[in-house]
């Protein structure tokens, strides 16, 4: 069999850099598999669609399959919105928080494997704040909230909403996790409720 000389250079606008060492190859007819997406970290937004690529090369060509956090998806039971393509990539309509996660997908023939790893990150809204009254006087009550879930964004922000029962609702912008209301009458019904907001969307 012919033997097979390859070097590789890199080249930019100023010009070529000098080649690597080269390498002596002898051409086969199996090629042991091997997968040239590069992987890495992936952050979206949700009810965003994600392409996660898993593209291969070998012969016999590869079988390609697809874990989500160590688990095998089973493209034919699995939610309609994630399909396989013909290239082997995996694609996610409508990405929601639960499809967060470490993904790998594996390209296998009888001369060997090989893998490529993705971390999807799907930032949401966050989740709807726990309101408490911690204190009250005559004329005023503080309030404290907690954001169990900031959805992957920080909290920028909140909005705090009272109203007298049936009256005109005040909003009040807050960057803390509590505030008082002052100026209230004593012996009215007043109702209370937040929002909180990052740089997604609000609760």
């Amino acid at each position: 069999q012919q033997l097979i000389t390859v070097w590789v250079s890199a080249s930019s606008s100023v010009g070529r850099g000098p080649p690597c060492t080269p390498s002596t190859v002898t051409p086969s007819d199996t090629i042991g598999a091997g997968v040239w997406s590069v992987g890495g970290p992936v952050t979206v937004t949700w009810n965003k669609d994600v392409l996660l690529q898993c593209r291969s090369v070998g012969v016999p060509l590869p079988k390609i399959s697809w874990t989500h956090d160590g688990a095998a998806l089973n493209l034919q039971t699995t939610d309609d919105r994630i399909s396989l393509l013909e290239d082997g990539s995996l694609r996610l309509l409508n990405v929601q928080r639960n499809n967060s996660g470490r993904y790998q997908c594996t390209a296998t023939n009888t001369h060997g494997a090989d893998t490529a790893q993705y971390l999807l990150t799907v930032l949401v809204v966050p989740s709807t704040p726990l309101l408490h009254v911690t204190e009250t006087t005559s004329s005023s009550v503080r309030l404290q909230w907690d954001v169990r879930d900031d959805g992957g964004s920080p909290i920028v922000g909140s909005t705090l909403y009272h109203r007298v029962s049936g009256g005109e609702t005040v909003a009040t912008s807050v960057y803390d996790s509590s505030h008082t209301v002052y100026n209230l009458r004593c012996g009215t019904q007043y109702n209370f409720s937040i929002v909180s907001h990052n740089d997604i969307g609000s609760s």
